[in-house]
This record gives structure tokens, sequence and C-alpha cells, in this order.
């Protein structure tokens, strides 16, 4: 009751914005190396390579848990010391739904261990995906005047200078990872030995920073570049305008080469937002409305009667050509059987291939022997002694051919595509059982009994091959309805299994697996289940629409007509701010149609999009709308 008297409260000390900073600018910059064990070795698509090293996502995960349990901390002592009142709003229930859906989803999914501590090449677990909501939910209540939303933007802006110097020198060919010194502070003592065997693999000037590759860079950039647009028409000193300028100018030079999803979210979200702000005016925004479409049609009708142009556009949506399903692929689905005394080979054009081989024990020759399905005896030729590599010279069988690798023979069936098919097996002695050797390295029996299903939606190769993991992951949502596979557990889901194919479309670069849908949106509803999907869009739309209805008017001066000159200057740098922020948070759920959430990047998204819900309580207020109670703490403890 005294506290209740009192004529005169302070605003929330600046200092607890600490936390968030940290969130947008600290958390980016960790890395350390880690060895640990992914767990997963027992399965036939995973490679048995013992321990696994990771640098940038593992204590990243962990320091966003921490720094949430911080967050709870300080939220207690406000409430509890200095009886502040924290706010609870209505988007806040999906939020809500979210979070439990998360965690019953882990619980209760395909593997808790993997969901709570991480898996190969994922450290964005269950609690990292509710230690986001509880930061965006705290800086939210920090968002109380324009002087915590600078004081935030600012001290984050100097962690996030180092982050793009970091990111220049590698754009210039000087990587600090690849230096003696950086690997010796970034290794633990207790592997200290292995030092001289570290090696951090990027392409040559590539701009990756501390933020795992270049595509994550480009949505960590895509958040934060509409803001310091904002900044620089909002800040009052010189030196700060100059500042942000020269953050858009590093974002500029790191973004360039390699970056298109971050190039393609920042301009979209600007576009978006132009559209925004010129609703302002009706006749303005019909006539932009018109000017847009005039160019898309134009562009377009460019597009498809010029040669060059329709080129350009297919290499820019894949190098290789947009592939339509699986038909440059010659073996049926299922058609590869193993069996004990030879391997069967079904062609989608009818052909049969039963083939075996034989091993010299004392001087390693190999032995050949092909026929078709009417087990027809099939003629070949050496085409390389030494390598021991063999040709079919039947008439309607010429493009196969076989050889032997290393520890295994394999028959090469090149696709209608142009590149090859290299299929090893193995048999397990002169009399035992054939095996497929697929990418991981392992022998399996085929065909499997995991039946693989494909939804053709998405050309197979577009986005640089993310239709052929589209196609793969929209038959998965029916299976996850409710309950989701668990925070990074898609690698268990997704269909590692399919070898045939993997060997037509992996087998050129090496790769083995398929740990991320590179869609944050498949990720969400194939990891943590429909209910907690739906949960976070209706946060995301909401906090979208909520924005549009605002800044559609509240940049504008018009706005607060009848007011001083100088509480009107502070109320327009705070729309537009916000507009920056909404703009920020569009452009990441831009990129990310094409992107994963990743531990990298995602607590940036989170601590910005609780700071945008809070600002937008300050904008709406300065409108004349409903007021939000607003977080105060009194000068005097309890």
């Amino acid at each position: 009751m005294k506290l209740a008297k009192e004529k005169v409260q302070n605003l929330l000390s600046l200092k607890f914005l600490i936390p968030s900073i940290l969130a947008v600018g600290l958390i980016p910059l960790i890395a350390r190396v880690h060895i640990y064990d992914s767990h997963l070795e027992d399965y036939d698509w995973f490679p048995s390579a013992g321990k696994q090293a990771d640098v940038f996502l593992f204590y990243k995960q962990w320091a966003v848990v921490v720094l949430a349990a911080i967050c709870v901390i300080l939220l207690l002592i406000r409430v509890n010391e200095y009886y502040e009142e924290l706010p609870v709003r209505k988007f806040m229930i999906p939020a809500g739904i979210y979070g439990i859906m998360v965690l019953v989803s882990a619980i209760f999914g395909k593997n808790p261990l993997l969901a709570f501590a991480g898996s190969y090449e994922m450290f964005e677990s269950a609690l990292a995906l509710i230690g986001y909501l509880i930061i965006a939910y705290y800086t939210y209540t920090c968002m109380v005047s324009l002087k915590h939303v600078l004081y935030f933007l600012r001290g984050s802006e100097y962690f996030i200078l180092v982050e793009l110097a970091i990111a220049a020198f590698q754009k210039l060919g000087l990587d600090i990872f690849s230096t003696a010194f950086w690997k010796r502070l970034i290794t633990p003592l207790s592997l200290s030995q292995y030092i001289g065997s570290i090696n951090i693999t990027a392409d040559t000037k590539s701009a990756y920073g501390t933020i795992y590759n270049v595509d994550y860079f480009s949505m960590y950039l895509g958040v934060l570049v509409p803001i310091f647009i904002a900044l620089i028409f909002t800040e009052e000193k010189l030196w700060r305008k100059i500042l942000n300028l020269g953050l858009c100018g590093l974002a500029v030079l790191v973004m360039s080469h390699g970056a298109t999803s971050g190039v393609v979210g920042i301009v979209g979200a600007t576009v978006i937002g132009l559209f925004v702000s010129l609703s302002h005016s009706k006749k303005t925004f019909i006539v932009s409305i018109i000017a847009l479409g005039a160019a898309i049609v134009s562009s377009v009708f460019a597009i498809s009667t010029n040669s060059t142009l329709k080129n350009k556009a297919y290499q820019a949506l894949s190098p290789r050509g947009p592939f339509v399903k699986d038909e440059g692929i010659p073996i049926s689905e299922d058609g590869i059987y193993t069996g004990d005394k030879n391997v069967k080979i079904s062609m989608k054009d009818g052909r049969v291939l039963v083939f075996s081989y034989s091993v010299d024990s004392s001087s390693g020759t190999i032995t050949f022997y092909a026929q078709d399905g009417d087990r027809q005896p099939l003629s070949m030729e050496c085409t390389n002694e030494e390598a021991q590599t063999y040709a079919l010279t039947d008439d309607g069988w010429t493009d196969i051919s076989f050889g032997k690798d290393e520890n295994a023979v394999y028959v090469n069936i090149p696709s209608n595509y142009g590149y090859d098919g290299r299929f090893p097996f193995v048999k397990a002695s002169d009399e035992g059982d054939y095996y497929f050797v697929n990418l991981a390295g392992k022998g399996v029996k085929l065909p499997v009994d995991n039946p693989v299903e494909v939804s053709y939606v998405f050309p197979e190769n577009i986005l640089t091959e993310r239709g052929h993991l589209f196609n793969r992951c929209i038959p998965l949502l029916k299976h996850h309805m409710i309950i989701g596979a668990g925070a990074n557990c898609f690698i268990l889901v997704y269909p590692q299994w399919e070898y045939i194919n993997k060997q037509y479309w992996y087998a050129f670069d090496g790769a083995a697996l398929d740990v991320k849908p590179h869609c944050y949106y498949l990720q969400l509803w194939i990891e943590n289940g429909f209910i907690a999907f739906a949960g976070a869009m209706v946060f995301f739309f909401w906090f979208l629409v909520q924005s549009i209805r605002l800044y559609r008017r509240a940049v504008f001066k018009d706005a607060y007509a009848g007011i001083k000159e100088e509480e009107r200057k502070e109320k327009l740098a705070l729309a537009r701010i916000g507009f920056g922020i909404f703009t920020g948070v569009l452009a990441y759920l831009i990129v990310v149609l094409a992107n994963d959430s990743t531990i990298c990047t995602a607590p940036i998204f989170w601590t910005v999009l609780g700071a945008g819900w809070g600002v937008n309580a300050l904008v709406r207020k300065n409108l004349g709308g409903a007021e939000e109670k607003r977080p105060t703490i009194n000068a005097k403890k309890r």
C-alpha cells in the first residue's frame, strides 16, 4: 500500500535489458570445439564413424537454456522484490500452446534423448525452443519506452559489428578459424592434442562468421539489416547514423555471392513493407499495385519469350535444371534384390539384370557373371585390366558396366540426366549373401521393408535440390498431426533408407544423410506436430497483421497531429524502429521458407520478435489505442 501511494515510480532499469542484448549479440558469437556421441551408429543409414565434432552449435544451445533460466530468475525478482505486474496478453496463448506441444513431442516422440540433448549436426533441443519463448517474453516486458528500445538495439550493435567483421575478413580470404591462434582459443585443453587436425570446412572466401554456414548467415542478416536501415533514419547523432550505415555496408559485402535467400528475404520484406506504408493513401496504393502487376507481367513475358533469360531463370532455381519426379532414374522402385547367390536389378524399361562375382583368393582377380531376366548369359569385355572394369557388349545393355572399388564391386547404371549411379555390393563370404553398400558405408539387404512415400508437388531439383526434400517431407506431415517426432529428430523419420534414389542424387557429393528439411515450416510441423505448428503460425501471423495495421499510418507525421514537436519526434522514432523490426521479422519468415530453424539464428529472431511485440504496444498507445500496463519498478524494494 505504501508503494502504491508513491507519486513517482521509476521506469524499469536499463540493466534488465542485458539478457536480451546477449541473446542477439553474444550467443551467435559462441564457438567452441565439442566432441559428442551421435547415438545413431545403430541405424543402417548412419556411418560408423565413432565420435562426432561440433564447433558452432552445442555451446550455443546450452547458452540459450542458461540465458532463459536467468530471464526467469530476473522476472521472479521483478515480481517479488519490486511488486511488478507482468503483462499477460491474448497473443501469448498460441505461443503457449506451441511451447506445450514442443515439450509433449520431445517426451513422447521418436527419441527423447536426442530431443533434449541434440543429435547429429542438430543442437536445437526442446529446452532451447522453450528458451526462445522465455527470452522473447522477457524482452517484450522490457520494451517500456523509446529509451529502452534504443538501449537494447545499441547494445546489440557492438556484438553484431564483431560478427560482421569476422565475416568480412572471411570474405576477403582471411578466415580466423584457419589460424592456429583461433583454433587454440576455441579448443578445450583436454582436446589440445587435436588442434593440428581441426579443419573447419568452408568454401574459399565464404562469409559465415560464427553462424555455421552461408545460408544461416543470410538468415541472421535478414532479421538485422532492416533494423539497421530504420536506425539510420532514427538516430540523431551523426556517428550512430554512420555506424548503422557501416553495418549495412558490411552486410552487403558479406551477402554477395552465396547468400541468395537472405537477399530474397530482405527484398521481399522491403517490398511488402513499402506497400504497407503506401496503403496510408488509397490513391498511391492503387497506383503501386498496378505498377507491380505490370512489372510482374512484363517480367514473366520477357523470360518466357527469351531463351537466354529462361535458361538463367532455370539456373537460378537449380544449377542442373529442375527435374520432374524421378523419371531420369532408370531403376524401378525397390528394383534391387540382394539374394544369397546373386543380385537382381529391375529397370523401368523392362530389363532385368542378374549378376554375381567371384574373387580369386591368390591373385585378387574378380570375375563377373551377368545374365538377363530369362537367365541368358550376357557378354562383356574388359575395359581396364588394372582397374578390373568391364562393360556389357550385348545390344541393349551397353550402358551398364562393372568394376571394383577399394572394398566392394560395383555396377554402374547411368541416369537419364547424364550422371552415373554407381551401386557397390559385397558378399559375406565366397558362398555368402550379397549386400548393398550404402552411402554410410554399411552393407544392407535390399529391398528395405519400410516403403518410401513421395509426393511430387515440386520439381525434384528446384532451389538447389530442396524440391527433392520437400517431396519426401510432405507425406510425413499426416503422421504428425498431434505429436511430432521431437526436436532434432527429423533425421529419424525422413526416409534415409531410400538408397537407390540417394545413390543418384547424392553420390556425386558424398552426402549420406538428410538431417533437416531446409524449410522451417516443414521442420516445425514434423518435429513438433501440427498443433505446435498452428500455434506458432497464429503467433507469427498475429504479429504481422498487428504491425501492418499499425505502421500503415504510424510512420507518418500526420498520425500525431496536435502534439508538441519534441513529443511527435519521439513517437515517430519509435514507430519507425517498430517498422524496421516488423520488416526484419517478415524477412526471416520469408527466408525460412527454404531454410531451417537453427540455434545460430533463431535466438536473434525470437528476441527481436519479442521486442517487436513490446514496441507495437507502445506505438499502439501513441496512436490512441487501448493502453497496456507497461512494467515499472519503484525506486524502493519490498
